[in-house]
């Protein structure tokens, strides 16, 4: 389909976008963009050339998809026009109790949860990625009601919204067709038909469905469109942003359009109260919590939606996160720290008074136009001059006059909640830093590269990101992951599946695997359910002899001269296939002339194809504790890597269990005693975090030592289920509304070093390893 240049194209657009800005914003002393002293008519040149940019790009992207495409085309042609003649109503409207942005992001708050589980079912089920977006903020509901709607907030219908993002116009043409039958949950109100009746000037094209969630009034929106044009449309949105203040916004609203913070929405936290009282109760208002999680978040983590939960006594917040060191930032505070829960209560209020104050002073309530007092019953009087209503003791959406009570009571995370949304949120986090863009944009190009890392360094994560281009980029692409053992192959298709923001199904039926014995040839990967989770599974039999798109070896440094492999390879006719090889010269157990040796030991290349080598030296993942530790763990059959980390967090320190053993002690009981006593400092150390759900590793030296320990830790941990290392990596992650089977016990990898190869998990508990590994295993 030749979409790849389209990819570059736009970040490209963005980073000359960014340049065109540095050109002619000036920075003050402290680095801060100078907005003040600019001239804004340069600034509109800039968006004006960006904008003409911007139009080509739509047209391109567009007849990429279209090209040679003629029956899909009509096919979509006319699904949109029988959805707008299904679902015209003009003016779709929430029903809301009081007209005002207050009630309706309260509405949201109620029923927004509902509406993107029903959505997101759809769209994954056509083969489609869902893209959960941020709930649109007070400021903007009102500057559109007034703006657009004659002040009528009930209109402002996309409170709540997300986007359906597909690779090509059949799976397109597949969701569109879902929409016109029965859905459950939900009614469409309306369509938009922008691809063909309503294009806009700009080029972009889309559908946009208002559908309300069954019998409560609360309409959101969801777009459906193709990913290039979306990609496009993500710079577009920026120039929009700083075109739409550039006239009459503030300084600081410019400012803000310019360096903008990129949200990308994700289920990270649920928040409960003592007692079990509704946790918005206990906050008083929805801008009271907003507020004081601003207050306590770290840096680059910004509120995107906060909803309703487990019966209205929950709140779960989705949050925008700048980057991965941010979510490290925010990791630490919750679990090692405990800053977090400290911070948030510290912020909220514990009284009428104290909640009068914070609402009198917060900057969203003054711009809807609330003030707040203290009424003679001892409760927050709230009141808003330009709306007439009633009393109420709503709170979180209070009416324009409402009497709250607030009750003095602790806020709590949950620990085991938020553990699962950041592994999730790890493995789905697609934001590059630059120096992992310059290292990715160096491998897209190439035919052939080597891409080496130190350990954390992030390869594997580079990787998937180059996977999934390729998968999104050509509908009918297959990828092959070759790895030492199964463990590490299942954990990277389980990552894409994550990464990818679609249904398993359609993942992991483009990607094969090879692993150990090689002989046995590449397998399908595919879904099954068991014991209450949903897991990946290997295939039994061969595949059939198939062209690969790319074919990507993990772990290659222990691999070089792998003759077994080479044959495969050779079989599969590797040459004809872009490859990636993915190494740490650092662990090579055999001296290398050149890193290019890797992949060459492999494949027969001809002697002219050039092997473009790339080092991440920039560790992002790890902390700088492990960092430190890795580094002396560097064999000399390599090179000593230098490394840099990025993210600020020191981590945890290691912790040594030092003991000795009486002679006739049992090995396996003293170890596996030890072991439980290590668990139970570790939940004192996170903070009392009781679901260690696949957190945690057992690893041994080797399979013996494994075996011997695995009866007694089984009987010691009955509220386990000991399992190894490939069977973790098959459990698919839950969503965010699925909960564990009642009776499911909590998984407990207990595997050896080589099982464990290239995996990670928040805690490592080393058993035994206090003895020489053999430098000639590549460990």
């Amino acid at each position: 389909m030749g979409a790849g240049a389209s990819f570059i194209d736009v970040e490209e657009l963005t980073e000359a976008l960014e340049q065109d800005f540095a050109r002619v914003v000036p920075r003050t002393p402290r680095g801060s963009l100078d907005v003040a002293s600019c001239d804004r008519g340069k600034v509109r040149k800039v968006v004006d050339g960006a904008n003409e940019r911007i139009k080509e790009r739509y047209v391109a992207g567009w007849q990429s998809y279209t090209a040679r495409k003629g029956a899909a085309v009509d096919e979509l042609r006319d699904a949109c026009a029988a959805l707008v003649e299904d679902f015209h109503e003009a003016e779709p409207r929430c029903a809301l109790p009081a007209n005002t942005p207050s009630a309706l992001v309260d509405m949201a708050s109620r029923h927004g949860a509902a509406l993107h589980a029903a959505l997101e079912g759809l769209v994954t089920k056509a083969g489609g990625e869902y893209v959960h977006g941020p709930t649109k903020k007070v400021e903007r509901i009102k500057d559109k009601a007034e703006n657009d709607y004659e002040g009528d907030v009930a209109r402002v219908v996309d409170v709540e919204r997300a986007t359906g993002l597909f690779d090509s116009l059949e799976a397109l043409n597949t969701a569109a067709s879902a929409f016109r039958g029965t859905i459950d949950g939900l009614t469409v109100r309306r369509c938009k038909d922008a691809f063909f009746a309503h294009k806009h000037d700009s080029g972009y094209r889309d559908m946009k469905l208002f559908v309300e969630v069954a019998d409560t009034g609360f309409i959101g929106e969801l777009q459906l469109n193709l990913r290039q044009i979306q990609n496009i449309k993500g710079h577009a949105h920026k120039v929009y942003d700083v075109e739409r203040v550039l006239e009459k916004g503030t300084d600081e609203a410019l400012r803000r359009a310019i360096d903008g913070l990129d949200l990308e929405s994700e289920q990270v936290l649920c928040l409960a109260a003592d007692g079990g009282q509704s946790i918005l109760d206990a906050c008083g208002h929805v801008v009271v919590l907003e507020d004081a999680l601003d207050e306590a978040l770290p840096a680059g983590c910004e509120v995107a939606n906060v909803y309703n939960a487990g019966g209205a006594v929950h709140a779960h917040v989705r949050l925008g996160i700048a980057d991965v060191c941010a979510l490290a930032r925010l990791r630490d505070a919750v679990l090692f720290e405990g800053s977090f829960e400290t911070a948030i209560n510290a912020a909220l209020p514990h009284d009428a008074s104290q909640l009068a104050e914070k609402l009198a002073t917060s900057d969203k309530m003054k711009e809807l136009g609330f003030s707040a007092s203290m009424s003679q019953s001892g409760r927050c009087l709230l009141k808003n001059e330009r709306f007439l209503a009633g009393d109420s003791d709503s709170s979180l959406g209070a009416p324009p006059d409402a009497k709250i009570r607030v009750e003095s009571v602790d806020v709590h995370v949950d620990r085991g909640a938020f553990m699962e949304c950041y592994a999730r949120i790890m493995m789905r986090f697609a934001k590059l830093t630059m120096h992992q863009r310059e290292k990715l944009t160096e491998v897209r190009g190439a035919k052939v590269a080597v891409l080496l890392a130190p350990a954390g360094g992030g390869k594997t994560f580079v990787a998937v990101q180059r996977v999934v281009q390729v998968l999104n980029e050509d509908p009918d692409a297959t990828v092959l992951f070759v790895a030492r053992n199964e463990a590490l192959a299942l954990f990277v298709c389980k990552w894409l599946v994550v990464a990818s923001r679609k249904s398993a199904e359609h993942v992991v039926e483009r990607v094969h695997v090879l692993v150990a014995p090689f002989s046995s040839g590449p397998r399908r990967v595919h879904v099954e359910a068991a014991g209450g989770r949903r897991r990946l599974m290997f295939g039994n039999s061969r595949v059939e002899a198939t062209t690969y798109a790319l074919i990507v070896v993990d772990e290659a440094h222990h691999l070089v001269g792998d003759s077994s492999l080479r044959s495969e390879l050779a079989e599969l006719g590797a040459a004809e296939s872009s490859l990636l090889f993915l190494g740490d010269a650092s662990q090579a157990t055999a001296a290398m002339q050149s890193p290019d040796e890797i992949a060459r030991s492999l494949v027969e290349l001809p002697q002219e194809q050039d092997v473009v080598v790339a080092t991440l030296s920039e560790v992002v993942r790890s902390t700088k504790r492990i960092v430190a530790g890795a580094a002396a763990f560097q064999l000399e059959a390599g090179r000593k890597a230098e490394t840099s980390t990025h993210s600020a967090s020191a981590g945890p320190p290691l912790v040594a269990r030092i003991f000795t053993t009486s002679k006739g002690d049992d090995a396996g009981e003293t170890y596996a005693r030890e072991v439980v006593e290590a668990l139970t400092a570790i939940r004192r150390q996170l903070v009392d975090l009781e679901d260690l759900d696949d957190r945690v590793a057992v690893v041994g030296p080797d399979e013996a030592f494994i075996e011997k320990l695995r009866e007694p830790l089984g009987r010691a941990l009955g509220g386990f289920e000991l399992v190894d290392a490939a069977t973790a990596s098959a459990v698919l992650p839950r969503g965010d509304t699925e909960a564990r089977a009642a009776d499911a016990k909590q998984l407990l990898v207990v595997d050896s070093v080589d099982n464990m190869d290239g995996l990670e998990r928040l805690v490592i508990i080393c058993v035994g390893l206090d003895q020489v590994i053999d430098r000639g295993a590549g460990v």
